[in-house]
């Protein structure tokens, strides 16, 4: 981790932890100072939607990271399985060249056998 994603990372946690700290601050000095629970709804209106935003932050940026390694992984297993493929088609293509050399020299003795025949 580079120092600039270090800053943005604790510079995020600093805003969230701000957020999160005055909506529970709030939210806690309306219930309990004060009986009136419609300055308790106003808080949550006002901060719900920021609370909310920063949930969101942090808990996509964990399912994201968790899909990016997912991601990478799979594309490891691909390139492994192509390695794998390519290695079975090239001893595929040794296999025929053998089996054309073969074939040839199956020919080969086919037409001596003939030709020892036919002069016997």
């Amino acid at each position: 981790m580079t120092f600039v994603e270090f800053s943005r990372e604790v510079f995020a946690y600093s805003i969230a932890l701000l957020v999160i700290g005055s909506f529970v601050y709030f939210f806690y000095y309306a219930i309990t100072e004060t009986t009136d629970l419609e300055m308790a709804k106003e808080v949550t209106a006002l901060f719900g939607g920021y609370v909310a935003a920063v949930l969101v932050y942090y808990f996509g940026q964990k399912q994201a990271q968790t899909l990016t390694n997912t991601a990478v992984k799979a594309e490891k297993e691909r390139d492994t399985a192509v390695g794998k493929v390519n290695i079975a088609s090239s001893g595929l293509d040794d296999l025929t060249d053998e089996r054309a050399i073969i074939k040839a020299q199956f020919k080969a003795e086919i037409e001596k056998l003939k030709r020892l025949e036919k002069d016997n």
